[in-house]
């Protein structure tokens, strides 16, 4: 499990640091209201992963959209924030987009 910290922001905003590899995710939960939106933050995981995530979703009563494949997962943060977990296989089609553009 990757290191975690909690603690309270100067305004009394809870705060969940979770590091992933050398980066440092800040969650922060806020009394805000916003509309979810189809904007969103993907990340690329295994289709191992897709099953296991939406278990433990699932057993602590959080929402989430899980596509009609599989190999995506769509969950929530308390404001709304919309995350995906992807296990498509997008990355020969992306090498080829990358390959003709010169990157």
């Amino acid at each position: 499990m990757p290191p975690r910290l909690r603690r309270a922001d100067a305004d009394g905003h809870d705060e969940t640091f979770v590091r992933l590899g050398v980066t440092w995710l800040a969650l922060v939960g806020a009394d805000v209201g916003r509309e979810r939106t189809g904007d969103h933050i993907a990340f690329r995981v295994t289709p191992e992963t897709i099953s296991s995530i939406a278990k433990k979703l699932k057993s602590k009563g959080f929402e989430f959209i899980l596509s009609d494949p599989g190999t995506s997962l769509y969950f929530f943060d308390f404001d709304n924030h919309v995350f995906e977990l992807d296990s498509s296989g997008h990355e020969q089609e992306l090498d080829k987009l990358a390959a003709s553009s010169g990157e």
